[in-house]
């Protein structure tokens, strides 16, 4: 008696948490829907997209302790920049670099000034985009020169070792090149295209 009482407790649990998934999710479609009758929802679709992929990318700080900086924040910073301007990609890279670090609790003495560099990203990406039209040309531009911003303020204010800096620059820019060089093209389609 007592196990059929407990399956049918279960199936009860299930269709409520079930229901109000579904609930959830029209309400949340309703309202983007709605809301995008007076304001372009576009930005925050893709930096919702971005902010979820950031963070699910960088699970490998969890387990991996080494110094190298694997990360996509720079390159969702720049393409929203290019996309939105430099207002939606200063907030891209501000919180896809937050909702990793929450995601992974590793908020640490670091994390402000990385904050600025895509601060940085998002600028330079600004300011360099009406000279330079080809999305490779200025996207690796941009990352060599966030790098280099980096590198300075790691190495003047938090005081980072060299070995450690140019670990971190170095497989932080080979990285970015690898992904510039073979998703740019592809996540510009898929921007213009919504």
């Amino acid at each position: 008696m007592k196990s059929t009482n407990m399956a049918e407790s279960n199936a009860t649990e299930f269709k409520f948490v079930h229901k109000n998934n579904l609930r959830f999710v029209l309400g949340i479609t309703l309202s983007m829907l709605i809301l995008s009758i007076v304001i372009d929802v576009r930005p925050l679709i893709f930096l919702s997209i971005f902010s979820i992929m950031g963070a699910l990318f960088m699970i490998y700080e969890r387990y991996v302790q080494m110094p190298v900086d694997f990360e996509l924040f720079t390159f969702f910073t720049i393409l929203m920049t290019l996309k939105y301007g430099l207002f939606w990609g200063m907030i891209t890279g501000v919180s896809t670099k937050l909702s990793a670090v929450l995601y992974n609790k590793d908020f640490n003495r670091n994390t402000v000034f990385s904050l600025s560099a895509y601060v940085m990203a998002a600028i330079i990406t600004n300011f360099f985009h009406n000279f330079i039209t080809n999305i490779i040309f200025l996207s690796l531009l941009v990352v060599l020169l966030t790098n280099i911003f980096t590198f300075l303020v790691f190495r003047l204010v938090v005081q980072m070792q060299d070995v450690e800096l140019f670990m971190y620059g170095a497989s932080n820019f080979l990285f970015n090149v690898v992904i510039v060089m073979g998703f740019s093209q592809i996540f510009v389609g898929l921007m213009a295209f919504v």
